[in-house]
């Protein structure tokens, strides 16, 4: 679900050849499911969605750094969900992580978790 349009922001130290702030757009979306057999999220993920061109989007969950990209909104939403289920997936079946993987891992864990009678 898109819960909101944020305004557009300038960007720390970039500018244009006008010498203007180069300005982002940004999309908060919260996700409510993953869409992936088995798997639910235990609670909402709230996302963001960048745009980084006339048809290129970056979704993030930042807390669990993640991000991939799309064609769309929805596409790089719908990327965004199959990456949190892969990223848990490796992370939980590998006994030696490091200390970040650790830490997604620690973030994905408070997120999905196993679909009932399964």
């Amino acid at each position: 679900m898109l819960l909101a349009y944020t305004t557009t922001r300038d960007g720390p130290r970039q500018t244009s050849s006008s010498d203007q702030p180069l300005r982002r757009e940004v999309l908060i979306a919260v996700l409510t499911g993953l869409g992936e057999a088995g798997y639910v999220l235990k609670k909402r993920i709230t996302a963001l969605v960048e745009v980084v061109g006339e048809r290129d989007y970056l979704a993030c969950f930042p807390e669990a750094d993640l991000s991939i990209g799309g064609d769309s909104v929805k596409d790089a939403l719908s990327a965004l969900k199959a990456e949190v289920v892969a990223t848990y997936l490796l992370y939980r079946d590998e006994p030696h992580l490091g200390p970040e993987p650790r830490r997604r891992l620690k973030v994905l864990e408070a997120y999905v978790g196993k679909e009932r009678g399964r």
